[in-house]
C-alpha cells in the first residue's frame, strides 16, 4: 500500500508530539538520558515532514541537519539558532543512548524542552501555514 505525502505529513507530526510527551514524562520522573533522546526524535520527526512538504529526501540524521541548514536555514526560511539547536540535542542523543556511564543532568535538558515544543511550533507552522520564519 501506498501512502501519499499528506499521510506521511501527519504521521511524522503525530510522532514527534508523541516523542515530545514521552520526553515531558521522563523529564518529569527525572530520566534526564531519556528525555535528551525524546526530545532530539520529537525534533528531528517534526522535520521530516518539512521535508516532504517540500519534496526533499533524506535517509540519515547527519542529512536532516545538513539539509535543514543549506535548505531553511541559508536560505533565511528558519532562524540559525534552531540548526545548532537540533545539532545540540543530536549530540546529546548520542551521548544518551550509546555513551557509557554518561549521565545527562537536569540542567542541560530542561531548559531544551521549551526550545523543542517552540522548534516544533515553527516548523509545524511552516508545513501546516506556509509561514517562512525569518
Amino acid at each position: 500500500m501506498s501512502n501519499t505525502k499528506e499521510e506521511l505529513i501527519i504521521y511524522r507530526l503525530n510522532r514527534a508530539k508523541e516523542s515530545f510527551a514521552m520526553a515531558t514524562i521522563a523529564a518529569s520522573k527525572q530520566y534526564w538520558n531519556s528525555a535528551a533522546s525524546e526530545l532530539y526524535y520529537a525534533c528531528y520527526y517534526c522535520v521530516i515532514p518539512l521535508f516532504a512538504k517540500n519534496d526533499i529526501k533524506t535517509s540519515t540524521h547527519s542529512g536532516v541537519r545538513t539539509i535543514l541548514s543549506l535548505n531553511f536555514i541559508k536560505e533565511e526560511k528558519l532562524d540559525a539558532r534552531w540548526g545548532k539547536f537540533l545539532s545540540k540535542l543530536f549530540d546529546l542523543r548520542q551521548d544518551s543512548d550509546y555513551g557509557d556511564f554518561i549521565i545527562i543532568k537536569e540542567e542541560e535538558i530542561s531548559p531544551l524542552i521549551d526550545d523543542a515544543e517552540e522548534f516544533m511550533k515553527i516548523i509545524e507552522d511552516m508545513i501546516t501555514n506556509h509561514h517562512e520564519e525569518k
